[in-house]
């Protein structure tokens, strides 16, 4: 939850404007699919846990859309043929 709060940080917090977009390469997406499945739910259980000003920092829908967001990037098919 740290890595993905302080590396995501300006992605999901509070206020909502201006708003950022996040990279699929960038260092917050690489901790987002470290956590199994994606499971940003399980994020806000532990921040739940925090104090209630720590929680007040962050957009909950935000992490929420980390999921979406940090899919695992696709490999394009090659396409060079092999000549025998």
């Amino acid at each position: 939850m740290e890595e993905i709060l302080n590396l995501c940080h300006i992605f999901i917090k509070m206020p909502r404007f201006p708003i950022y977009v996040v990279s699929q390469n960038s260092p917050c997406c690489n901790a987002v699919r470290k956590v199994r499945d994606r499971n940003m739910q399980f994020v806000l259980i532990l921040l739940s846990q925090q104090s209630k000003d720590r929680q007040k920092l962050y957009s909950k829908e935000k992490i929420l859309r980390l999921r979406d967001l940090c899919v695992p990037p696709r490999h394009a098919p090659s396409h060079r043929q092999v000549m025998a």
